[in-house]
């Protein structure tokens, strides 16, 4: 079970009491779709350019980023809380409803 939330990296780590997480998840918007590549700034901004669909035109500006604003935004308020943003990655290898995360996003 501890593979289904492995965390690949954590950067700008912040020894604190408590740490807020979220997480984001990347994968196709609907079930028949093939598995998404690899996520970079790239792909969120241009998933057209990737072939891929989405339930936004720009995964980034209306997705991602709203998410590290919040952050940032939070960050000032409660500068004794460490705030993390998992990326999830659904494994289409495993059995439908288990998720990966293979990176953490970003950490505010």
């Amino acid at each position: 079970m501890a593979d289904l939330f492995a965390v690949e990296a954590i950067h700008n780590e912040k020894k604190v009491g408590h740490v807020v997480a979220t997480s984001l998840f990347w994968k196709p918007a609907s079930p028949g779709e093939d598995d998404y590549p690899p996520p970079s700034r790239d792909v969120t901004e241009h998933p057209g350019m990737h072939g891929l669909s989405s339930r936004f035109k720009n995964p980034w500006e209306h997705y991602v980023e709203p998410v590290f604003e919040a952050t940032r935004h939070l960050a000032t308020i409660r500068p004794d809380l460490a705030y993390r943003v998992y990326l999830a990655k659904e494994d289409l290898s495993r059995s439908r409803g288990n998720s990966r995360i293979p990176k953490l996003g970003r950490r505010r």
